[in-house]
């Protein structure tokens, strides 16, 4: 891929790598250039030639012309980027790394060492420089262009090992694009509980039931379906028993199997062709806007990013971060024909328990809170869609559906994990903070409205439920023909009162009445 840096102007760091090697993937930051001449440039300038963003830096920037230059200064100055790395590491070979390495006239530095850590790490080889005997630790990731947590010293490299996940599948949230700090499981815990100070516990326990069964409902209907109240009810239950289980390849089969249930024309278990979000045209031709794995690459992928999920917890990083990072990235591998987007939400669920952030019993309601923002959530899903897309190579298939024709596997496996932990945490703290405080007090003042009609007149339970909701419904007043036709025992001065309890209660502003149409005017 050809990146141009702006006029006056030569690339830097990751984009001097994708330029040299014209290597064909994305880069994740704001790609670097050096100016020619001026020595204090301001920070970032756009190139009105493609709409890019760069970052400037001064024509007195030390850096070295060379490809372990070119990393060691994208290192300190853009963090890390794996997707780039290893197509470098690809293209350049282990031994001319090893070289430059091992003749580098600055070895303990902070960035040849992370540099050499990250070599060994994503490929698995040993290089030949010795061990190190002495330097204080530098951690991999470094916290002021990533989401960290807690690491392992590697002594070989006295780099402190805080990759969130494996060489397999390892998001990195990058900073700059997270709002703010993540909050830790602690921190949901006690979000809960604030919430639940002093109520009931049967009526928490309602009130969290209600909201289960609704994001049940909501998770289908994101996807512009529907299904019957029983499945949505087995299918809560089936959340939430998942929410407990550990990660792993089984629960995943056996969770998408329960989203699957008593569809006839959907196989089961890891797809076994192309898969694409878009449209077709009049002819059958396949326009698509995503593109998932290719199929022979999505099993690996799949157990990959199982892998990952265990590290990330042993490692204690955010709980919206791991959340995110396998949730959204078993959406973007898309494993199976139908079905991606209710696993990707369960598992979601299942990763915040996981992480401590919440129990199997009192899950927040996700995917109803997804279902009231939805352009959000298409674009956290999309912030790695975009990216991806333009290097995938395709071809349409005899069947309309896509063959991608080049090795894709590794644009599923490393990406920005920050714009769907950002989202992710945003929907937290709504549904925790407002969402169930809402839905305790509506129960609670449900069973106050309950109380005083019971007190006002002998009626059964079941109709005095359809009462409250027909007031509700109608802002306050029993519309004349739900009173006529299911109601009609009532006499005017109940139903007056009815009302006035159920708008006292839930705080109800009722439309003033419009006052009848003059019958003597006249035209």
């Amino acid at each position: 891929m050809l990146i141009l840096p702006p006029l006056d102007c030569v690339a830097a760091g990751y984009s001097a790598l994708v330029q040299q090697f014209d290597l064909k993937c994305p880069l994740i930051a704001p790609p670097s250039c050096v100016h020619h001449t001026r020595v204090n440039p301001s920070g970032t300038t756009l190139d009105d030639r493609d709409g890019r963003v760069w970052r400037l830096f001064g024509s007195r920037t030390a850096i070295e012309n060379t490809v372990l230059g070119h990393i060691e200064f994208a290192l300190k100055n853009e963090g890390v980027d794996l997707l780039v790395l290893k197509r470098v590491i690809g293209r350049v070979g282990l031994d001319r790394l090893d070289q430059a390495l091992s003749t580098s006239q600055h070895p303990n530095s902070v960035y040849t060492r992370r540099a050499w850590f990250l070599v060994e790490w994503l490929t698995g080889e040993k290089l030949s420089l010795p061990d190190l005997d002495r330097g204080n630790y530098v951690d991999a990731l470094d916290e002021e262009f990533h989401v960290t947590a807690g690491g392992i010293n590697s002594a070989r490299h006295k780099v402190r090992d805080n990759m969130p996940g494996t060489p397999g599948f390892c998001p990195i949230a990058r900073a700059e694009n997270c709002r703010q700090p993540l909050l830790q499981a602690d921190d949901y815990r006690t979000m809960m509980s604030n919430a639940l100070a002093g109520q009931p516990e049967s009526l928490a326990r309602r009130a969290l039931s209600a909201l289960q069964l609704r994001d049940s409902q909501a998770s289908w209907k994101i996807e512009g379906e529907s299904a019957p109240r029983d499945r949505l009810q087995r299918w809560a239950q089936e959340t939430a028993q998942n929410a407990g289980r550990e990660l792993s390849l089984e629960t995943i089969l056996k969770t998408h199997d329960k989203i699957i249930e008593g569809e006839r024309f959907i196989n089961r278990g890891f797809r076994k062709e192309g898969v694409f979000l878009g449209s077709h045209d009049q002819l059958g031709a396949p326009h698509p806007d995503f593109i998932g794995a290719r199929q022979q690459d999505v099993e690996r992928l799949v157990s990959d990013i199982v892998g990952a999920s265990k590290v990330m917890l042993d490692k204690g990083y955010p709980p919206a971060y791991i959340a995110a990072a396998v949730s959204f990235g078993l959406v973007y591998v898309h494993p199976f024909e139908d079905g991606n987007g209710r696993l990707h939400r369960a598992v979601m669920q299942q990763m915040l328990v996981q992480s401590g952030a919440a129990q199997p019993s009192a899950l927040p309601p996700l995917a109803a809170r997804i279902l009231d923002n939805l352009d959000g959530y298409a674009n956290a899903l999309r912030a790695h869609d975009a990216r991806i897309m333009p290097f995938i190579e395709w071809r349409p298939t005899a069947s309309g559906n896509v063959g991608v024709t080049n090795d894709t596997a590794d644009f599923y496996r490393y990406f920005d994990a920050a714009p769907g932990s950002a989202f992710l945490e945003d929907q937290l703290q709504h549904a925790i903070g407002v969402d169930l405080p809402r839905e305790l007090n509506w129960i609670a003042s449900y069973d106050y409205a309950r109380q005083r009609i019971d007190a006002l007149m002998d009626i059964p339970s079941r109709q005095a439920s359809l009462l409250i909701s027909a007031i509700l419904q109608n802002q306050g007043r029993l519309s004349g023909n739900k009173r006529k036709n299911m109601f009609a025992a009532m006499t005017d001065e109940e139903v007056s009162t009815v009302e006035e309890i159920i708008v006292e209660v839930f705080d109800i502003e009722r439309p003033e009445p419009q006052p009848a149409a003059d019958a003597s005017l006249s035209m």
